[in-house]
């Protein structure tokens, strides 16, 4: 992924808009889950590009620590 472009992925079920920034950072929005505007952000070091493995592994180890009552990442 270009910086500034976005995909989007689908994993477990939810549905995610990834966006790849400036200094190898991705953006995470979380557009099918329960709460607005929740997601997250990760980059990589050294700078380069996620492949779409690591995106969707990325995106399947935030799923696993979600609190299902809150859809928010549990305590």
């Amino acid at each position: 992924m270009s910086p500034d472009s976005a995909r989007e992925f689908t994993v477990d079920g939810e549905t995610f808009f990834v966006t790849a920034e400036p200094r190898s950072q991705y953006r995470f929005d979380w557009v099918s889950g329960p709460n607005p505007d929740y997601g997250f952000v990760t980059s990589i070091y050294p700078q380069g590009h996620m492949t779409d493995e690591q995106i969707v592994a990325s995106i399947h180890d935030f799923l696993a620590e979600i609190d299902l009552e809150t859809g928010y990442l549990a305590d």
